[in-house]
């Protein structure tokens, strides 16, 4: 039976067999660059100090503080930081790094932007330390094709499954054929909810339910792309040891076409 739509949550945590992918999240990469003045730990005067350290810390509470108010479907972190001149005993003078920001929805992801915008530069103007921003990525959310969704429900249901609609928070191989095929995508629950990362792990049990989804699944006599897929994968899920993009051949008829994704953005 189906539950809540639109939830990034983990299957397993809720006790769902099937994801069904509506929506893949657009995203926006901002690389940022903090500037105040390298300086001894020991000898500078904490009135004194332009810590760029503080304006990255500012800066990831702001980003996080964003994300938050736009739930239940954005997300928001800084991943890479480089700090200048990451001495031990030297007040970073310059810090450089990369916020990522995330939803499904186009509106809510120009709203995080916008937020951030408006309230950064004064976060790092009162502690005494310059901001400048430049996009180094980005690309819009897509919505997966109706026909190809409609059909992976009717497969769940038919098969006994539990399945919710989700939102693939990753930038998977779908994502992209979706541009140029009807697609749609399968996601099975990783144990503790882990995706995208080298300790994944998907139960075999895990697997046939999306091996049977995929045979299943016809979307009313039209081509159809459909990926079936752990939470995040590093290795073919769908197609067992075939090729990815091989045709398997419990699909028959149905000319529901299986791929596999290793894409980790």
């Amino acid at each position: 039976m189906p539950t809540s739509s639109y939830t990034l949550n983990k299957l397993e945590s809720k006790s769902i067999d099937i994801g069904v992918v509506t929506h893949g999240q657009g995203l926006r990469w901002i690389e940022c660059t903090v500037t105040g003045k390298e300086s001894h730990t020991g000898s500078t005067p904490m009135p004194m100090r332009r810590n760029a350290g503080r304006g990255l810390a500012r800066l990831t509470e702001l980003v996080h503080e964003i994300a938050m108010m736009h739930q239940p479907n954005a997300v928001g972190a800084i991943g890479h930081i480089d700090v200048y001149p990451n001495s031990r005993n030297i007040i970073p003078g310059k810090v450089v790094f990369t916020i990522d920001f995330r939803s499904h929805l186009i509106g809510v992801l120009d709203e995080m932007l916008k937020e951030f915008y408006e309230r950064a530069p004064q976060s790092c103007e009162v502690i005494g330390v310059t901001l400048e921003t430049r996009e180094v990525g980005a690309f819009n959310p897509p919505a997966f094709d109706e026909n190809c969704i409609r059909a992976i429900r009717e497969a769940a249901h038919s098969l006994g499954y539990s399945y919710c609609d989700i939102v693939s928070g990753t930038g998977h191989d779908a994502c992209w054929i979706n541009d140029v095929a009807p697609t749609g995508m399968v996601m099975c629950p990783c144990t503790d909810g882990l995706s995208h990362n080298e300790a994944e792990h998907i139960s075999k049990a895990c697997k046939s339910w999306g091996r049977c989804l995929a045979s299943c699944s016809s979307p009313s006599g039209r081509d159809c792309m459909l990926g079936v897929l752990p939470t995040g994968v590093f290795r073919p899920a769908c197609c067992g040891t075939r090729t990815a993009g091989a045709v398997p051949p419990e699909c028959g008829p149905s000319r529901v076409w299986c791929y596999a994704s290793w894409t980790r953005a």
